[in-house]
């Protein structure tokens, strides 16, 4: 433990362990790191609870938040999708289907129209 410090949790500390050769179960690592250091312990456990969103995701009506998402596992046929997706009601507002950027496609790229 004194080679890593004691920002190292559970399962950070297994996975070098695991290249070193050495395996053993997260549980037995727990009870090790809470034993050897327990502010080091606990201040880790309470660091989880810093990092979420104190400002939950909130959307008050339909329109108010968009979502773009771009999916490429397509790519290597040619294709690439494209789509638009209402925060508050989660529902598809528009889709689209282009020709990937790389592709061997050589016709006219269509064009994007959002209604």
């Amino acid at each position: 433990m004194c080679k890593v410090g004691d920002a190292y949790g559970a399962g950070t500390l297994q996975g070098y362990l695991r290249t070193k050769g050495i395996n053993i179960s997260l549980g037995a690592i727990n009870r090790v790191l809470k034993e050897a250091n327990p502010i080091a312990f606990e201040a880790r456990k309470n660091d989880t609870l810093d990092r979420t969103n104190p400002i939950p995701y909130y959307a008050p009506k339909f329109g108010y938040k968009g979502h773009i998402d771009q999916n490429e596992k397509l790519v290597r046929y040619g294709v690439v999708h494209a789509v638009f997706r209402d925060g508050y009601s989660g529902s598809i507002e528009s889709w689209i289907s282009l020709p990937s950027k790389n592709s061997q496609f050589t016709g006219k790229m269509p064009q994007i129209v959002i209604d």
